[in-house]
């Protein structure tokens, strides 16, 4: 698995990549008593020590989560949080407070991982046929492609009392793009928050988390 470090790119990974990717959570975790906490107002902040990916990002994810969650109102931070505020916790929550946010949504790279594939083989009834089928394609060229694994770590805290109220990591397949990939994540985490009121309004609307 490829190491996080301060410099690294989006670029670098999706290079190349033709995939549309495809999203999904590999674990979740909610606080009991988190429903009903019923957030009005969620700051996204993605973690990153590059300008340009975190201001897509936030865009992206800020989008998605408005779209969805409609009894709050989310909004990017990387307006009123720069890099100088960010290192300074207290001035960071003081912003955020100042500002009216209520909670945090955070995103951050946890991972990236590659793995070797084949095309998926058919259920061939006779022998003779799945041989046909496999035996040249095995020895052709181009038999296995690399897929690449992006991981996220995104977490909602609500600010009022220092907690998180949600978690969960996701795993993305040969994403297209950064915009594409927090778009994707964002979907997930907005139907996963739907089925419990953290968020203002949407209480009722859904059944419990599984």
């Amino acid at each position: 698995m490829a190491r996080i470090t301060r410099g690294w790119r989006w670029a670098a990974i999706l290079l190349g990549i033709a995939g549309c990717g495809s999203t999904k959570l590999v674990d979740t975790w909610m606080d009991p008593g988190a429903r009903g906490a019923a957030l009005s107002r969620i700051a996204v902040i993605y973690m990153s020590s590059n300008d340009t990916d975190r201001r897509v990002a936030e865009d992206a994810a800020a989008r998605a989560l408005a779209a969805k969650l409609e009894g709050a109102q989310v909004a990017h931070s990387y307006d009123m949080l720069d890099a100088r505020v960010m290192a300074d916790l207290e001035s960071m929550q003081r912003k955020l407070a100042l500002a009216g946010f209520d909670g945090a949504l955070i995103m951050r790279p946890a991972g990236v991982s590659q793995r070797l594939v084949s095309e998926p083989a058919d259920l061939y009834p006779t022998f003779t046929g799945y041989w046909r089928w496999a035996y040249p394609m095995v020895y052709g060229p181009g038999y296995l492609r690399q897929q690449t694994i992006v991981r996220l770590d995104t977490r909602l805290y609500g600010l009022k009392d220092d907690k998180l109220l949600w978690a969960g990591l996701s795993d993305t397949t040969d994403p297209s793009s950064i915009n594409r990939l927090i778009h994707e994540v964002a979907i997930k985490v907005a139907k996963a928050l739907e089925k419990n009121s953290i968020v203002a309004g949407l209480s009722g609307r859904g059944g419990p988390q599984s």
